[in-house]
């Protein structure tokens, strides 16, 4: 076969990197949902959050390969979530990823979101 019709794409597929992640996330135990393509909802175990694949146009733009996280009861608008992360590539990514999720879940995680203590004192991870 001619080189030129040999196509291989070095870069990990971020559409694949996508529904990995969901995968992960239902694995452990949350709910997600895609209302349109390329943006998901997570909810459940007391969170509530979303996030989009990278490069994605269509969907809010903070939300740009990251996923925002907050207790559900505190949940105003993505930018105010305490949980702002880039979407996990690796397993062990995944899994610190899934225990601040569940900690933010709790009432300890509640209290600290609903204070918005978590603007001078935040233990998840922040990445704007």
């Amino acid at each position: 076969m001619p080189r030129a019709l040999k196509k291989r794409s070095r870069k990990p597929s971020v559409l694949s990197d996508f529904k990995k992640f969901i995968v992960a996330l239902e694995s452990a135990g949350y709910k997600v949902e895609v209302p349109v393509p390329g943006f998901a909802r997570v909810y459940g175990k007391s969170i509530f959050g979303g996030f989009c694949a990278p490069g994605d146009k269509t969907n809010p733009v903070y939300l740009d390969g990251k996923i925002a996280v907050d207790h559900y009861k505190c949940f105003d608008k993505w930018s105010k979530c305490p949980l702002v992360a880039v979407i996990p590539k690796t397993e062990a990514e995944t899994k610190a990823l899934i225990r601040h999720m569940r900690k933010l879940g709790t009432k300890q995680g509640y209290e600290l979101s609903n204070s918005y203590d978590y603007i001078r004192n935040n233990p998840f991870p922040y990445q704007i």
